[in-house]
């Protein structure tokens, strides 16, 4: 008998399973954390908590956060580490293993990737701004 060979396949029998709650875990942590968002950065008075364009202070770059999750969705774990958004991006990859777990992490952070990118953006000192309207 190989008592070897017996361990190695009680622990891939459980592998899949290890995968998947460690991947719920951080989805669900995920989702339960509200990101960090800062009022008092608004750009003026007339800009509302919420807005998708974010200005870079120094630079005046503007960057519209509004398509992130169709960015998401097509480039998945890509986006997020061009974004330097790294825990989705090594939970996406880790994932791989797993596909179907890789489709509902993927779909899930796609559906919060724009707040996700917001909260970073707002962290990194960017300030909150709406598009102006023609009234």
């Amino acid at each position: 008998m190989n008592h070897q060979a017996d361990i190695y396949s009680v622990i891939g029998s459980f592998a899949p399973m290890a995968i998947i709650l460690i991947v719920a875990f951080f989805v669900i942590r995920a989702i339960v954390r509200r990101p960090k968002t800062v009022i008092a950065q608004t750009s003026s008075p007339g800009t509302v908590p919420g807005g998708t364009y974010f200005k870079h202070p120094i630079t005046g770059q503007i960057e519209d956060v509004s398509n992130a999750w169709l960015w998401a969705l097509i480039f998945w774990p890509f986006y997020f580490a061009y974004k330097k958004l790294w825990i989705p991006a090594v939970i996406l990859v880790l994932c791989l293993f797993f596909l179907p777990a890789y489709f509902i992490a993927g779909i899930i952070y796609a559906i919060r990737a724009r707040r996700l990118v917001a909260a970073r953006n707002m962290q990194l000192g960017w300030v909150e701004m709406t598009p102006h309207r023609e009234t």
